[in-house]
């Protein structure tokens, strides 16, 4: 059996996510955003305006949200 690694914020430091309060920002593809909160569980993405997604918990969504929106490849090594 898999188990998904859960995010951290040592995790989303390490992909260059920049801590901003409670949440973690960072600019992927020309202009868009995703922004995750890992204390209020809540996670957005957008340009100049902010749509709420499903939260993100674990590093495999964050990787495929990066992927499929941004064409960003994000790659994990313990």
């Amino acid at each position: 059996m898999v188990n998904p690694i859960p995010l951290t914020p040592e995790i989303l430091e390490m992909y260059n996510f920049e801590r901003c309060g409670e949440w973690f920002l960072d600019r992927l593809g020309n202009q868009a955003r995703i922004n995750i909160s890992l204390t209020n569980k809540k996670t957005t993405i957008g340009a100049n305006e902010e749509y709420p997604i499903e939260h993100i918990e674990f590093v495999h969504q964050l990787q495929n949200i990066c992927l499929d929106l941004f064409k960003v490849e994000l790659k994990f090594e313990k």
